[in-house]
């Protein structure tokens, strides 16, 4: 089989051959051609399929280098008409020109065309090499031939033998008569029995009458009577005759729009009316549920504004006006007794920066007495003191 890792590496030796200078060859297939007869000769012979890090052996490239450069000179000079073993021309044709054009181009480039060109070339001789596909260089494409090589074809052989089943065209073995192919006409063989009679519908439907009255007048003669009518009155059942009793014809299931209701119909398919009874008393106000929301936020609001005004009231400087202690106080409804304390604290600092008797060595009997604070946080502090307090 051939190698593909020692054709493309002899051919990378004979592309760089040509680029730079020591051999020319007429024409680019003529290098291929040339390379993969020296990687497949005895001079690669001994060369691993792919060789290690460092390379093949330098000897070995060697030798092939100088196996090129021989075939080259030889191909040459057989281009030019100047006889084998003879000097090549200095000046190279257009054809050896493009093929060094095309070894100058950029090395990997050249790599990925050699190696698709290997690998198809490969491939090629693969494909129509007889011993590696398993068929001797004699074998016909039949099937006799493919059973020698094949099970599968060797058991179609058996079971459908040629020309069994598939006959050439116009050869068929189908009785091709007029009546095969949609002939009308008399039947080719008749029925050995046939019943008397025709097979006619208006003979079969006065048969059917014929048979019909002499039923009934038979019937009368062994003492039948005629059949009842399919009804409530005229059931042999005694527990149709009860039912029609408790449940005659017509009290309950009446044609529609027959309904014995005491209302008017309108009223019992949905419409609305006024209440004939009203209620003696209605509680005063709405009954909405956002008036009541409403009114539940008031009272919950001023409820907690009650409590705060009590704790901080009257601890608010006295300087503020109406509406800057309902502001302040707002602002400590949602704050605990700490956070009240510093909001007081800030009040007062800012009251006594206003104050033209305070100065900032001393402030004044209203603004310097005892520290301010909320009755909250003065009856926590009480509660911590008794605690802490030694028992007597």
């Amino acid at each position: 089989m051939a190698s593909l890792f020692k054709r493309a590496a002899i051919r990378g030796v004979a592309h760089e051959l040509v680029n730079r200078g020591h051999c020319c060859f007429p024409t680019k297939e003529a290098l291929d051609e040339a390379a993969d007869a020296v990687a497949d000769g005895p001079i690669m012979s001994g060369a691993p399929e792919v060789s290690g890090p460092d390379g093949h052996s330098p000897e070995e490239l060697a030798a092939a280098a100088q196996k090129l450069i021989e075939i080259a000179e030889a191909l040459m000079a057989e281009a030019h008409g100047t006889g084998a073993g003879a000097e090549a021309p200095a000046a190279p044709g257009p054809e050896a020109a493009a093929v060094k054009a095309a070894c100058s181009r950029d090395l990997s480039t050249v790599a990925s065309e050699v190696a698709v060109a290997c690998m198809d070339k490969a491939a090629a001789e693969t494909a129509h090499d007889p011993k590696l596909v398993g068929v001797a260089p004699n074998d016909k494409n039949d099937l006799a031939a493919a059973t020698r090589h094949d099970s599968t074809a060797k058991l179609d052989a058996h079971h459908r033998p040629e020309g069994k089943y598939l006959v050439p065209r116009g050869q068929s073995d189908l009785d091709s008569s007029k009546g095969e192919v949609g002939h009308i006409g008399r039947p080719t063989s008749e029925p050995s029995k046939r019943p008397s009679g025709t097979n006619s519908l208006s003979e079969d439907a006065k048969k059917a009458a014929l048979r019909e009255a002499v039923v009934k007048h038979a019937n009368k003669l062994v003492g039948l009577h005629e059949p009842q009518k399919n009804d409530l009155a005229h059931s042999p059942d005694p527990l149709a005759h009860l039912d029609a009793k408790h449940r005659p014809e017509g009290k309950y299931q009446v044609a529609p729009g027959g309904a014995n209701f005491r209302e008017p119909q309108a009223a019992r398919v949905g419409i609305e009316t006024k209440p004939d009874v009203k209620p003696s008393q209605s509680p005063a106000g709405s009954n909405s549920v956002v008036e009541s929301s409403k009114a539940a936020a008031d009272e919950s609001y001023l409820e907690s504004f009650k409590k705060c005004a009590e704790d901080v009231g009257r601890y608010l400087p006295q300087e503020l006006s109406e509406d800057e202690k309902v502001a302040a106080i707002n602002e400590m409804i949602p704050l605990d007794h700490d956070g009240r304390q510093v909001k007081l604290n800030a009040l007062h600092e800012k009251a006594a920066a206003e104050c033209k008797e305070c100065t900032p060595e001393k402030k004044c009997d209203k603004h310097g007495g005892q520290k301010k604070e909320s009755a909250l946080l003065a009856r926590v502090r009480e509660i911590a003191n008794k605690a802490s307090a030694p028992a007597a």
